[in-house]
């Protein structure tokens, strides 16, 4: 008996002590600091590689590329969006006459394969 207690002692401490590794991972921010984070992302600018790399990174979940159609996946849904030819097309269309980087970005995928991006 005084075996097991002791047993189950030297598990209660290794218990406590994994939870106070894992608040010591605990991450809070403040009211302002979130009001600072959603304000950069309101007045990004868009030409800016960076800021668009990171809204990608804070909303896009997953991307499936095929030959007819892309599906997004966003943080915090289930539901996919799809974005058929016809849409790539009206963008590809809207981005033609200028200079901006995003024309660069639409890679038409492979016949017969998926690609998967995760951010």
């Amino acid at each position: 008996v005084a075996a097991r207690i002791k047993e189950r002692c030297a598990e209660r401490d290794e218990l406590v002590e994994k939870l106070e590794t894992e608040k010591r991972k605990e991450f809070i921010l403040s009211v302002e600091e979130i009001r600072a984070f959603l304000y950069k992302l309101k007045n990004g600018k868009d030409d800016n590689y960076l800021y668009r790399r990171g809204l990608i990174n804070i909303f896009v979940k997953e991307i499936y590329l095929y030959d007819d159609r892309m599906t997004i996946f966003f943080h915090g849904s289930d539901k996919p969006i799809v974005v058929t030819d016809i849409l790539l097309e009206n963008a590809e269309e809207f981005f033609a006459g200028s200079e901006c980087s995003y024309k660069k970005e639409v890679v038409s995928p492979n016949a017969h394969n998926s690609n998967i991006f995760q951010t």
